[in-house]
């Protein structure tokens, strides 16, 4: 946290908050403004926090000292209803705010008397939250704030009431009336004409790092000077610069004081972080006009003005679309915009976050590929190259091709379908049903229903290549423009008959045209065929009906789909089917396209059904067979995995346990003395063992003792010789070297003495442990360090980064299972 913002701080130290909460209480303030102005400032704000209160979103987190804000909203308005109450009998009159009313204008009169809100108010109760970006320590952390509900309220109040300058017409995100669909649906909508326009192209994600708590002080001040009402620009000066951070460490709670831009999760953070980013990127819009000139700019037929549809932002989130005719010229205006960008932030403080930067070229016409090989291969463009970017949430193709974010939805529904398996299993569940206009609900109706929006058997108009065998081989042939009939009969001939023939009792016809029947008796089945053209009328059936739309998609990627939907309906069906006696009059589907109709039924297989193919009986019981030991399966290896990862997180939890309550751990700075003279004495240690061994000398190079033993000598004698101990200290030092005649005198007393790197490269860990006949000595040598800039550390270190991946890996081999 100490580190500037770019490198993922704040510039923050740590302060004690017991005294600096009895400096504030022992302060002895001056009125700023006479007692009649403040009065009139407080009734004011109370009206503007208590409409803010009753309307602000609830089962928010709040700090433990805080209270929630359900509470606030009943304190302050405990008679307001959606449904206007009747008087009648039990009728409750209405409850008294007037106490509440007057502490809270009490509280408010002083603090516009003063200008000063309380502390309390500017602390906030951090939470970490994992990045997911493979980084150690801080690095791979987010943290997020939480403040008194009432204190945000208040500060959002004064903030509301200002004067904002930061709408942009390219701009989304912490801006009323504007979503992040705006900008996908404006980098989709560009890319599409461009594509139709035969125009290269290339579209730019830039991202800035640690944006929130990385703009400088003097700029936020700024900011509120020219946007804020005069009377509250001290109160929110004072929401930044004495803004606190409690940090629930290992082994204390740590408060650390920001020094430098806002906190993410604050009342007013993202919109004041939008006065701050906005006129940088304006700067940045203005110099690369200089260089490029106005190409996407276009005029807006509703305020009559010109803007530029290249750019649209999110908050910190930025994309440009930029033109090019070859990768030399893309390559050269990449460069110059990731220039200017940098310089148009650094004023206010803000870096750019090069390793999140993505280009996503895509060029037509002649020579395309050879300038999509180079960019790709040759490493011209700065940053990240890829054929897609997730931007906002959604894939952005090069191309524009939707199938990688509609796979990428299946795969969530699938997720998501059977991670709800116990609420579609629940006892009672199937007995349920709801009246409607239309007639009887099944609970089989809304359960499908989200899940087909999003996995449908689509009927397609095939328009270039076919499979000429199955759909498991690679052999096609080009064809004619064809209805998709032929296709849907080919993939349930050739496909769902040969894989789910013992679960698929399929029937397929067209109206007025051909007759065609697939029908497959399941085992043990009673169902009869039916050819109802209208099954829709029936009551009770769990029916769909939607129309699809004709789709460019190809017959590769059809068969895929297709499959996959098949698969997943075997198995919702296979789970949840009703009795076998009602098949006939259950269809889970109905699609109509043209003069092509197709009901599907599946039948269930007689183990779901209970002991004896009895319906409604539980299912029955099986024992459970084992593999033979020596047989190592597949699900052995999975299991034996999950049990080392496990014993290999356990065994590294007891070592950090052990190393905790054994060893002293230092955090030193590098440049220091003490490490300059522990690394010397060790390098030259090693040098002499090393030309010992290599002439020969065993025993002197035994003589000269372990490397750790010269490293503690040294960093002792640079203590004694320090300003920062006590005459007595270095005397009990001194006698301490005194005293070792030789190099194995200290070997039985001197257990480790180590000094490695750590996280920080400004600062190295510093590992010491003795004996109990020089437990005093210790003593002075940690005083003596921590006089020299060192942090003693203490409880169980934190996870390394080995122990971090391997528990990720875990949890996702635990899901798969």
């Amino acid at each position: 946290m100490g580190r500037n913002g770019e490198n993922g701080g704040c510039s923050g130290w740590e302060v004690d908050w017991d005294i600096r909460q009895q400096s504030e209480l022992s302060t002895q303030l001056e009125p700023v403004r006479s007692f009649a102005e403040a009065k009139q400032l407080a009734k004011s704000d109370l009206q503007c926090v208590c409409r803010l209160l009753r309307i602000q979103k609830l089962r928010k987190a709040v700090p433990t000292w805080g209270v929630p804000g359900e509470v606030w909203r009943q304190l302050v308005s405990p008679n307001e209803y959606y449904v206007r109450r009747r008087h009648g009998l039990g009728f409750d009159g209405t409850l008294d705010t007037s106490v509440v009313s007057k502490c809270l204008l009490a509280l408010f009169v002083s603090i516009r008397l003063y200008d000063v809100a309380p502390l309390q108010w500017h602390l906030s109760q951090t939470f970490q939250i994992n990045k997911h970006n493979n980084k150690p320590a801080c690095e791979g952390l987010r943290t997020i704030n939480t403040f008194e509900p009432l204190g945000k309220a208040f500060i959002k109040t004064l903030w509301d009431r200002g004067q904002r300058q930061s709408d942009r017409e390219w701009a989304s995100g912490y801006i009323a009336h504007k979503s992040r669909v705006t900008p996908i649906m404006q980098r989709r909508i560009i890319k599409h004409r461009l594509r139709q326009a035969g125009e290269s192209h290339c579209d730019s994600f830039y991202d800035a790092a640690n944006a929130f708590p990385s703009v400088a002080r003097s700029v936020c001040d700024d900011v509120i000077d020219n946007t804020c009402r005069h009377a509250d620009r001290r109160l929110l000066k004072q929401r930044n610069n004495e803004a606190i951070l409690l940090i629930h460490a290992s082994d204390r709670k740590v408060f650390i004081q920001s020094g430098s831009g806002s906190l993410q999760g604050d009342s007013h953070a993202g919109a004041q972080f939008l006065e701050q980013y906005h006129p940088a990127v304006d700067t940045w819009l203005t110099h690369l006009a200089e260089h490029e000139g106005a190409e996407f700019y276009i005029q807006d037929p509703v305020n009559q003005q010109f803007v530029d549809a290249s750019v649209s932002t999110y908050a910190d989130d930025l994309a440009r679309t930029s033109l090019c005719q070859s990768s030399t010229e893309l390559s050269a205006k990449l460069n110059i915009a990731n220039s200017l960008l940098s310089a148009a932030l650094r004023p206010i403080g803000i870096a750019q976050n090069v390793g999140k930067q993505v280009h996503v070229p895509c060029f037509v016409r002649q020579d395309a590929d050879t300038y999509t090989r180079a960019v790709f291969c040759e490493d011209l463009l700065p940053g990240n190259t890829c054929r897609m970017a997730k931007y906002l949430g959604l894939l952005h193709h090069a191309t524009g091709n939707d199938s990688p974010e509609i796979l990428q939805r299946i795969r969530s529904a699938d997720v998501g379908w059977f991670s709800m398996g116990k609420f579609w299993f629940r006892q009672g569940f199937w007995d349920e049903r709801s009246p409607r206009r239309d007639g009887w609900s099944h609970p089989l109706n809304l359960l499908i229903l989200f899940y087909y929006l999003t996995m449908t058997l689509k009927y397609l108009h095939v328009t270039r290549n076919a499979r000429t065998d199955q759909f498991a081989t690679n052999s096609f042939q080009r064809t004619d423009n064809y209805d998709c009939t032929w296709c849907t009969q080919k993939m349930v001939s050739t496909v769902l008959l040969g894989r789910f023939k013992t679960l698929l009792q399929c029937r397929m016809y067209a109206r007025g045209a051909v007759n065609v029947m697939l029908h497959v008796k399941a085992p043990r089945s009673t169902s009869k065929r039916h050819l109802t053209e209208d099954i829709a009328r029936e009551r009770d059936r769990p029916l769909i009906q939607r129309s699809m739309l004709q789709s460019p998609w190809h017959v590769r990627c059809v068969g895929k789909q297709a499959i996959h939907w098949m698969s997943c309906c075997i198995i919702f069906h296979s789970m949840t089917a009703p009795p076998l006696s009602m098949h006939d009059k259950h269809y889970l589907l109905k699609v109509t396209h043209r003069e092509l109709t197709t009901g599907i039924a599946m039948a269930t297989p007689s183990w779901l059904l209970g002991a004896g193919g009895q319906s409604g009986g539980p299912p029955a019981r099986r024992q459970r067979v084992d593999p033979p030991p020596s047989a190592i399966t597949a699900d052995n290896q999975k299991k034996l995995t999950i049990l080392l990862a496990k014993t290999v997180l356990k065994s590294c939890a007891d070592i950090r346990e052990l190393q905790s309550a054994v060893l002293t751990t230092l955090l030193i700075p590098k440049d220091t003395s003490v490490v300059a003279a522990m690394t010397a004495a060790t390098q030259e240690h090693n040098t002499k063992a090393s030309d010992l061994r290599k002439a020969g000398k065993l025993q002197e190079c035994e003589a000269l003792g372990e490397p750790h033993i010269h490293a503690w000598a040294a960093m002792v004698h640079e203590l004694s010789g320090s300003s920062h101990l006590s005459t007595d200290e270095k005397q009990k030092l001194t006698a301490h070297l005194l005293s070792a005649d030789s190099v194995k005198v200290l070997e039985p007393l001197i257990m480790v003495t180590k000094c490695r790197k750590c996280y920080d490269p400004k600062r190295m860990r510093l590992t010491l442990c003795v004996h109990n006949q020089v437990e005093d000595i210790l003593e002075v040598v940690v005083k003596g360090l921590q006089r020299h800039g060192a942090q003693l550390k203490r409880g169980v270190a934190p996870r390394s980064g080995n122990e971090r991946e391997m528990q990720a890996l875990l949890d996702a081999l635990v899901e798969s299972v």
